[in-house]
């Protein structure tokens, strides 16, 4: 069992405890936690042990012990990829400083350190790899490429590529360019800042969502969205793209640098629809919709067109049917907006 101790008591027993006993305590605490982790970090079994001595480990284990590297191995095993990345690094930059960056010995353990939390890593995404179609070998290279980054060594590195390369059936050169263009690791984004540094634009959060579920599920929104609704020229571009080439790796290559930067991120970046797919996907297109919709509403109104009074009505439906969580009026009210904000409608408004 465990027991859990109060700070309070902790800091009162701790202080009525003599110095040599206090250093005695501290001496054995390491011992007893490497006594205490199981030794299978695979072992599901033995997780909740880990967690538990998790907090206090790092603390007081160096970053000598094989301890500490067992557990850098359990934190890989349940998937908590970004605490092993950090207590690797912290293994490392310990070593480092202490024998210097261009000891033999603390590069030697560089490397040791990357092999088997690159092989972890590339196992599970192969694993994980639908290879039956091009569309899924192209969405797992682009996930294998910013964890082949990882390797400090690029000659290690090269044998890696060439694994994933040969299971993927896909072009060594391929990965060579990719890593050379500077991957950056996989991460779910909320919001939408610029692609990366090198592109000045800010991408609107609703348009780069779009797209994610156009990457992700297109069967939600392949009848749904239009060009049209894509304002910035990196958005439109990979939506053209996305439209125009029969798959994902096509579009990836069709579309300019700024789309294709975009469209390399949104393949790695993980898409929940909930428990109605359907229904996130209809949400996602009626509020891009809107937006388009309101603008050429400013539009109409700006030349006094008597149609601003049809369009506006019709906006008003498909906000308070998104409200209300109406999906199916809310489709086909977005429907009926689109030819709006294409730039015609039935009318004949131009």
């Amino acid at each position: 069992g465990k027991v859990s101790i109060h700070r309070l008591v902790q800091a009162t027993t701790a202080g009525c405890l003599p110095a040599a006993e206090q250093q005695a305590w501290r001496g054995a605490a390491p011992t007893l936690i490497e006594r205490a982790l199981p030794s299978d970090p695979a072992d599901p079994a033995g997780w909740p042990a880990y967690a538990d001595l998790l907090p206090h480990a790092p603390a007081l284990l160096g970053t000598d012990r094989p301890a500490l590297t067992r557990i850098t191995r359990y934190l890989l095993h349940s998937a908590d990829y970004r605490s092993a990345e950090a207590l690797s690094r912290r293994i490392r930059d310990a070593r480092t400083a202490s024998d210097g960056p261009d000891d033999p010995a603390a590069l030697t353990a560089a490397l040791e350190q990357a092999k088997p939390f690159l092989q972890f890593r590339l196992d599970r995404v192969l694993e994980a790899a639908d290879t039956s179609t091009v569309e899924g070998r192209a969405r797992t290279a682009a996930v294998a490429v910013p964890v082949l980054a990882e390797h400090p060594n690029e000659l290690v590195r090269e044998g890696y590529i060439e694994r994933v390369a040969g299971t993927l059936g896909l072009p060594h050169a391929w990965f060579k360019d990719a890593l050379a263009r500077g991957a950056s690791p996989p991460r779910r984004v909320q919001s939408a800042p610029a692609v990366d540094g090198r592109d000045a634009e800010t991408l609107d959060r609703r348009e780069v969502e779009a797209l994610r579920v156009a990457v992700h599920a297109p069967e939600h929104v392949a009848m749904l969205l239009d060009p049209a609704l894509f304002t910035s020229q990196t958005t439109r571009r990979a939506f053209d793209a996305l439209l125009t080439s029969s798959t994902l790796h096509g579009a990836m290559e069709a579309a300019g640098p700024s789309a294709r930067r975009l469209l390399e991120r949104l393949v790695v970046e993980q898409l929940d629809l909930g428990d109605d797919a359907d229904a996130y996907a209809v949400e996602v297109v009626a509020n891009l919709v809107e937006v388009g919709a309101q603008r050429r509403l400013n539009e109409l109104v700006a030349r006094g067109d008597d149609r601003s009074s049809t369009l506006k009505h019709l906006l008003d439906q498909l906000v308070c049917e998104r409200d209300r969580a109406n999906w199916s009026a809310a489709e086909q009210c977005a429907g009926e907006l689109l030819p709006w904000v294409v730039g015609h409608s039935e009318a004949g408004v131009p």
